[in-house]
Formats: structure tokens, C-alpha cells, sequence
């Protein structure tokens, strides 16, 4: 199991209930990203572009499951480029 999650939507409330994990903070996205091993984006709406923009800044070598094309890419699992973490 991960050591922690972190859930990003500005569609959410600020604390959302997860039955298998429990209360979950609605972090900002950019807070959500920052110094992760991987990035699940699952979301199909707008407000995400600046913090796809900035993960080589902020999750450098970080995975990133971009199910929507988010990112505009065209790829679904790609690697952030960047110093890679050891």
C-alpha cells in the first residue's frame, strides 16, 4: 500500500470520505503532485494545465497515469522528465 494519498478536485468538498480509506483531505492540486512517485490523473474537467505543466519542477522523474489526455500528450503512462529521485 501506498504510504499516502493525496486527492486533488475542485469539485469536491474539502474533506472527502473514501470507505476503504477513511476521511481524505481535498488538497490543492499543485500540493497534491508535489514530491509525488505517481500521478493518477482522473479527472476529465479543466483547472489542471499549470500543474501538469510544472510536475518536471515539482514530481521530478515522477509516474504519471494520464487517463483524460490531460496533459495533451497523447500518452497515457509516461515518466516525468527531470532529476529522477533515487
Amino acid at each position: 500500500l501506498p504510504e499516502e494519498v493525496r486527492v486533488s478536485d475542485h469539485h469536491l468538498a474539502d474533506v472527502i470520505d473514501d470507505e476503504s480509506l477513511g476521511e481524505l483531505s481535498n488538497w490543492s492540486a499543485r500540493e497534491a503532485v508535489t514530491g509525488a512517485d505517481v500521478v493518477f490523473v482522473a479527472v476529465g474537467h479543466t483547472g489542471y494545465a499549470d500543474v501538469m505543466a510544472a510536475l518536471p519542477e515539482l514530481a521530478p522523474g515522477a509516474w504519471v497515469v494520464d487517463l483524460w489526455n490531460v496533459n495533451g500528450g497523447g500518452r497515457i503512462v509516461y515518466q516525468v522528465e527531470g532529476a529522477a529521485r533515487p
